[in-house]
């Protein structure tokens, strides 16, 4: 803008120069100093050269536009696709570099994902939650009505048999199941598992083997059927466990489980209490341990038709004796899974 300026000053100042020229000539003229014709060339050659002074003037105004116009549309073009180019790369590396850092991401989670499963696929009773179902056997009242063995057997049987009772006391086993049962859930409780009770009052209806199929729904991950043992015989005396058999055709995929289980209750159990340790008997014929697909015992902790025993098994004090050798044989279990590689 400065320049243009300074241009327009220039030109001004030579118009006014050859106007005065000019006038000086017409001056003269009047005067007599210079005649008629010379006069007259004068005038053309000022004419002449204030006309080129504007035309040149024009057609520099003309051309610098169309210049300066030319060069802005031959930039702007250049550094628009410049641009474009630069926006379209840096766009093209900011995607290659998102798309490599999500398939990274994804990978590693992926992995993560995959070793997690394999470790709990590789220990399947390792490490599991700790939370035990307890049946106490019996009910108030048996049920002779009929229900298979085991899963598809042809083989029935009743659905709850009475139970015994006690010699001395007179107690029936289904209150004292109870009794016991409702101790150990709190001794369990109070070391951290969760318990399933399958009953909690007498006056139920639930044969073996829907006993069973509760424990297999509830969560848990072992059960214990807690009964109390009779004998014609009032000498015998001392706890069992049951377990299925190896070649049980109901639930031989447990046995592993349920012989641990069954060993480590009968001897934490004897060691509490004091009592005669039996041994632990591997069974086909209960239902309450065919319908089962979860780690499971039953518990006889001791016999009511044994005098002594009876007895003491009715006394608040060997009841929590019970119970605590119970618990501890649960520890032991489930360390011994904690430990499985």
């Amino acid at each position: 803008m400065e320049e243009r300026k300074v241009r327009y000053r220039s030109i001004l100042k030579k118009i006014k120069g050859l106007a005065a020229v000019f006038i000086i000539m017409c001056i003269l003229t009047a005067f007599g100093g210079c005649d008629k014709e010379n006069a007259n060339a004068l005038r053309e050659k000022i004419t002449e050269k204030t006309e080129e002074a504007a035309q040149k003037h024009t057609t520099e105004e003309n051309e610098k536009p169309e210049q300066e116009q030319t060069t802005e549309e031959t930039v702007n073009p250049t550094q628009e696709q410049t641009t474009e180019e630069t926006v379209k790369s840096e766009q093209e590396k900011t995607t290659e570099e998102t798309t490599e850092f999500v398939q990274e991401e994804t990978t590693e989670k992926d992995t993560e994902a995959i070793q997690i499963t394999t470790q709990n696929t590789e220990t399947p009773y390792g490490n599991v939650d700790r939370i035990v179902a307890i049946d106490a056997g019996h009910q108030s009242r048996g049920n002779s009505e009929k229900e298979p063995i085991g899963p598809g057997s042809d083989i029935m049987k009743a659905k709850v048999a009475g139970g015994t009772s006690g010699v001395v006391t007179g107690k029936p086993e289904y209150e004292l199941t109870l009794e016991i049962s409702l101790k150990l859930k709190q001794e369990l409780e109070n070391r951290g598992y969760t318990v399933i009770m399958i009953r909690e009052t007498n006056d139920v209806n639930i044969s073996n083997a829907e006993r069973a199929q509760i424990a297999n729904t509830s969560g848990a991950t072992s059960f214990l059927r807690i009964h109390a043992d009779g004998s014609d015989n009032n000498s015998v005396s001392g706890a069992t466990t049951l377990c299925p058999t190896p070649q049980n055709p109901y639930c031989s995929s447990i046995y592993e489980e349920s012989r641990r289980l069954s060993e480590a209750v009968l001897n934490n159990l004897c060691e509490s209490t004091g009592c005669r340790k039996r041994n632990v008997s591997e069974v086909d014929n209960m239902s309450g341990i065919n319908w089962c697909q979860i780690p499971v015992s039953i518990v006889e902790v001791g016999f009511m038709t044994n005098d002594d025993e009876d007895k003491l098994l009715s006394t608040e004090e060997y009841q929590w004796k019970v119970a605590r050798g119970i618990a501890d044989g649960v520890d032991e279990f489930y360390s011994q899974n904690d430990n499985i590689q």
